[in-house]
């Protein structure tokens, strides 16, 4: 991956900070429903906090007498970058985004529940919602043993292979358990409409992957870097934060209603962590890659981000995202320019001219990341 330089407010260069590829935060899903399904005891989805902490790093150990900035300390800044932007906390943000919501239900004659399960059923993704899967049970016994032989080949090959962090995502990812990490789910994959899955510490991935990675390995290696260096390690969305702030203000039978259909998770959260595993692959990719495409995908996702949300909101959580990103030292220069191409391309060219701009112009030294982070220097 490409070298570059991060500034912080206070001039210190980040660069040399670590590599906090996989973070902090547990793994986190953004296809399989489990970690961010509606709970319906609690009211609410789930957050980061509940996942198992992670902490593998890559490439470089952090000198002793440096702060490395993690995933987890880097979505406190980015919260708080929210707020600052917003001039209101998450829980006030959620009001207004409620508020915002019912208006939208008032004038199309609907309940809140009625107008977020409609919302979902317009934006939302199909997967994962009662697909069958007919390819992998139509196998006969030994052709499925024939197609695991051939994922075995391919991620003993990887494994071997592959550059540096490219392995060593793979093999943080199995360090997890006997269970975790890599697997051939030919069959999950199919169900949620895709090419690989990463969540509940497994890395799942199906027909289209195994195929890839046999005619040329490099073809995987931005899927590997999108799941495992980008949604697996960014942890909670801030912006699914948001939306629980107001699930849990609406009545139990509208909640209900809301959360019947495809994922509010798809909407309100998939998004945002979607753009950050865009950027992280976008370094791996070559020009036979068979699955995403961030030219394209990233400003679809912002899209969806201006669709769902109030204008200040989506306002405040898309400059808080870049800002993250702006700080993140896994991030390149060219996925950053990406980002703010894209950015400008969904919100207007002026967009970002009202923003904070760079981390380095922005008044992030050592009194504000001790406040945000509880860091002592």
């Amino acid at each position: 991956m490409s070298s570059f330089v991060s500034v912080v407010g206070d001039g210190r260069d980040v660069s040399s900070w670590g590599h906090p590829v996989l973070g902090q935060q547990g793994p986190v899903s953004v296809l399989d429903p489990n970690p961010w399904s509606y709970n319906a005891q609690t009211g609410v989805f789930p957050t980061s906090a509940t996942k198992v902490p992670y902490r593998p790093t890559l490439e470089i150990l952090a000198p002793e007498n440096h702060k490395r900035l993690t995933h987890s300390e880097l979505r406190k800044l980015q919260i708080k970058e929210a707020e600052r932007i917003s001039g209101l906390t998450m829980k006030e943000m959620g009001e207004l985004q409620l508020a915002y919501m019912q208006g939208k239900a008032d004038k199309a004659g609907k309940d809140i529940g009625e107008y977020l399960l409609d919302l979902a059923g317009r934006l939302g993704r199909p997967g994962g919602l009662g697909n069958q899967a007919t390819w992998w049970p139509s196998l006969s016994a030994a052709q499925k043993a024939s197609w695991q032989r051939r994922y075995d080949s391919v991620e003993k090959r990887l494994m071997q292979e592959a550059p540096a962090p490219i392995r060593q995502m793979l093999k943080e990812a199995r360090a997890l358990g006997p269970d975790k990490g890599i697997r051939f789910d030919p069959v999950a994959c199919e169900k949620y409409i895709a090419y690989a899955i990463c969540g509940n510490g497994t890395f799942s991935v199906g027909k289209s992957f195994v195929e890839d990675a046999e005619a040329n390995p490099k073809r995987v290696y931005s899927n590997i870097a999108h799941e495992l260096g980008g949604h697996w390690c960014y942890g909670g969305p801030v912006s699914m934060e948001l939306l629980n702030h107001c699930l849990k203000q609406i009545a139990d039978h509208q909640r209900v209603i809301a959360t019947s259909g495809r994922s509010l998770h798809t909407i309100f959260g998939y998004p945002e962590t979607e753009i950050y595993a865009e950027l992280c692959e976008l370094d791996w990719r070559i020009p036979t890659n068979s699955t995403d495409e961030p030219c394209r995908d990233i400003p679809a996702m912002l899209k969806l981000t201006k669709a769902a949300f109030e204008p200040s909101v989506a306002r405040a959580l898309v400059l808080a995202l870049r800002y993250r990103v702006q700080l993140d030292p896994h991030v390149s220069g060219a996925a950053r320019k990406l980002l703010d191409e894209s950015i400008k391309d969904v919100f207007g060219r002026q967009f970002l001219s009202q923003a904070i701009g760079a981390p380095s112009r922005v008044d992030v030294g050592l009194g504000v990341l001790q406040r945000a982070l509880g860091w002592s220097f």
